[in-house]
């Protein structure tokens, strides 16, 4: 197995790991206002998908960055 592979199977571990730890220790109710509506939901999964949430943004950005980057070179 290359080296690569075993960090890249050792980061997701740590991701999944962290995740849980992040929605069992923060399992405290927020009333959460959304669009005018008013959602409970446990402060960890509020913080682990707006983390989620702006990781996929960073992707997208990126992505049409290098896109128009490329076209241009």
């Amino acid at each position: 197995m290359r080296w690569s592979i075993l960090l890249l199977v050792l980061l997701n571990a740590v991701i999944i790991l962290s995740g849980y730890l992040l929605l069992n220790l923060n399992s405290n109710i927020v009333v959460f206002d959304f669009l005018l509506s008013e959602i409970q939901v446990s402060l960890g999964l509020l913080l682990l998908s707006s983390f989620l949430l702006g990781c996929f943004v960073f992707f997208v950005l990126e992505i049409l960055y290098f896109s128009k980057r490329n076209k241009n070179e």
